[in-house]
Parts: structure tokens; C-alpha cells; sequence
């Protein structure tokens, strides 16, 4: 399968940060993380994989990624996540965000219905996104009809580039809009607010100060 030039891998301390939010909900919660089915929709490579439990289902189409995936504690399964029809507890994603030419809605808006689908009644999406997609009428839409409800943006600030997966190193064109980790789920305790996040390496110790470890 053909590259695409605009796929973007996620940092590694931007999907640390996403597991301690998963993390920090669970405990919130008196959830064991063990305990729940977890899933990488979109794995890529597997930096977000990388950070996920033992057992993790993954899913990649791209040959190349697929081939030099690096989370290999997980279960990984050469195939869209579109067609699948498990259902899951914890999702952690980085969708592709670009626009469909065809359709002009983003790229994400299929795995983002799939996921609800798939997810338990009192599961949890946590979605790294464009920060201003979700405030969009199409994607409000859409969560709407898939009974899906933001209940927090955490707003992203400080942190590097995207990976490009094909020189593993931040790219300068990468990730030029401002982006968030919003947690969706099936509650309908609908948007309760945002949190800014400084997120680099230097500060997960200081917003998980709980979670954290070097």
C-alpha cells in the first residue's frame, strides 16, 4: 500500500499522556485496566500501542507500518478496524484527520462511528484530533447520532511535531493545526469543560504526578 505523505505517527509523549488520562479515569473509577478490553484502531506503527496494556487489540491495513510496528506485547491484526465486530472498554486513537475529497467530511468521521459502535455501554474513547473538529456542525452530527458525548477536551500546547513513519523523526510539515485529546463516551453527561495541557516530556511528571514514572 502506497504511503500517504500526510499521515502523521503520534509523539511518544503525547500517547504517554493519553494512557495517564486513560489511567487516571480508571482510578477515578476503581477500574483495573486489566480487567477491560483495550484497542488501538488506527496503530500505525504502534507508538500509542507502545503505551497500552498487555493484549491490546490493534489494527493496521499498511504493509509497511504493520511490518515494523514496534508494540509487540499487543495482538495485531492486519486489517481495518471497520470491519470489526468486537466490543471494547478502552479505545485510544489518532485517526486520519484529512478531508475526503470525495464526500468533504474528515477522514475520521468512519472510525469514530465504528468505535462507538464497538464500544461497551461504560467504556471510554480518548481521540487525538484537530482541536476544532469536534465543534464542527458534521462532527456534532455525527456524535449526536452515534450517541457518543464529549465529556473533555484536553487542549494540547508546547508539544513537538508528528512523526513522519518514513524517517521516524518529527517532520516540519507535520501537525500544522492545534490539536486535543478529547475523551467521548456513551454518558450522557454531555461536555464538562476543557483542561490546557503542556504537554512535552518535561511536564506528564507534573500533570500525573500519581502516574507518572520515568
Amino acid at each position: 500500500m502506497r504511503l500517504n505523505s500526510n499521515d502523521y505517527q503520534t509523539p511518544t509523549y503525547v500517547a504517554k499522556a493519553m494512557r495517564m488520562l486513560a489511567d487516571e479515569y480508571l482510578a477515578d473509577n476503581v477500574l483495573d485496566p486489566g480487567k477491560l478490553r483495550w484497542c488501538e484502531p488506527t496503530a500505525g506503527i504502534g507508538l500509542i500501542a507502545e503505551q497500552m496494556p498487555e493484549n491490546t487489540d490493534c489494527y493496521e491495513v499498511n504493509d509497511t507500518y504493520f511490518e515494523k510496528h514496534r508494540a509487540h506485547h499487543c495482538r495485531w491484526y492486519q486489517q481495518s478496524f471497520l470491519d470489526c465486530t468486537q466490543t471494547y472498554d478502552v479505545f485510544l486513537a489518532n485517526p486520519p484527520c484529512s478531508k475526503n475529497p470525495t464526500t468533504g467530511k474528515t477522514n475520521a468521521l468512519p472510525f469514530i462511528e465504528k468505535m462507538a459502535e464497538c464500544l461497551a455501554d461504560d467504556g471510554f474513547i480518548l481521540i487525538l484530533i484537530p482541536a476544532v473538529q469536534p465543534h464542527t456542525k458534521g462532527l456534532q452530527t455525527a456524535l449526536k447520532r452515534c450517541k457518543l458525548n464529549i465529556n473533555y477536551e484536553y487542549k494540547i500546547t508546547g508539544r513537538d511535531r508528528f512523526i513522519n513513519p518514513l524517517t521516524s523523526k518529527p517532520d516540519k510539515q507535520g501537525a500544522k493545526q492545534p490539536s486535543s485529546i478529547f475523551r467521548l463516551s456513551k454518558h450522557p453527561n454531555s461536555y464538562r469543560g476543557w483542561k490546557t495541557c503542556l504537554i512535552n516530556p518535561e511536564s506528564l511528571g507534573t500533570l500525573f504526578p500519581n502516574l507518572y514514572m520515568q
